[in-house]
């Protein structure tokens, strides 16, 4: 019995001499895999740090700039033609855009003048009440002062029943009111220009009478807005 506790007690020392050995072997394996995996990390660390810097180095470098072409060709196919009114516009002669606002249009037709201020969504007849004669042949807006309005009355397409007119038509509100400003007899005026930067000026260009002589056809000038009218246009026929 003390022989066979003696080996029992050996083989307990053996044990336990085996089993701290492995302990200290995994104590080591231990610490040496923290360093690795510290090293591992500080140099992950290193490498991002690195490509930060050349990234940044990069964003302050000059992008070099591509111009535009000289011309720029208008792709004109790509406009997209739709009816926006007036639904009782009839004959249309004229439309003009306001010098400053995109949304006011006016339009001339063979039933009076139109208006708009929110680009053709909606249209309101404007003059009704200062017109002796319904159709509108040409509209102009001053671009110095766009309050100032002139439009030619009377139809400018020839044709076989054509609506005539009365003259110029002035407006100093921006199309509120109108007052005839002479020219009673060109019937049908097609064209009415103002001078850029002094809305006093202004050429009419008349028809005169459809189907017959007259005297107030050809192009006429006023310097001091409709008071007076010089025929500048001497070899228009009678």
């Amino acid at each position: 019995m003390k022989v066979e506790w003696i080996e029992t007690a050996g083989i307990i020392q053996v044990t336990s001499k085996i089993n701290q050995g492995k302990t200290k072997g995994m104590i080591e394996m231990r610490k040496f895999s923290r360093i690795f995996l510290l090293a591992l990390s500080m140099m992950t660390m290193s490498a991002v740090a690195t490509g930060l810097a050349q990234d940044a180095s990069k964003s302050t470098e000059q992008i070099p700039r591509v111009a535009f072409p000289d011309k720029r060709v208008a792709d004109l196919n790509a406009l997209k033609w739709r009816f926006i009114g007036p639904m009782t516009g009839t004959r249309g002669s004229a439309v003009v855009g306001h010098p400053t606002d995109k949304n006011v249009f006016f339009h001339g037709a063979g039933n009076g003048l139109w208006k708009t201020t929110d680009a053709g969504a909606t249209w309101l007849a404007v003059g009704d009440k200062d017109f002796k004669k319904g159709s509108i042949g040409a509209v102009e807006i001053s671009e110095s002062d766009p309050n100032i309005i002139y439009v030619g009355t009377g139809e400018p397409q020839m044709r076989n029943n054509v609506s005539w007119g009365d003259g110029v038509y002035k407006s100093t509100d921006g199309g509120d009111t109108w007052t005839n400003i002479g020219l009673n007899d060109t019937k049908h005026i097609s064209q009415v220009r103002i001078h850029p930067r002094n809305p006093d000026i202004v050429y009419v260009a008349a028809f005169g009478h459809a189907f017959g002589p007259n005297e107030e056809r050809g192009v006429f000038k006023t310097v001091d807005g409709g008071k007076t009218w010089e025929k500048v246009d001497k070899s228009a026929n009678a």
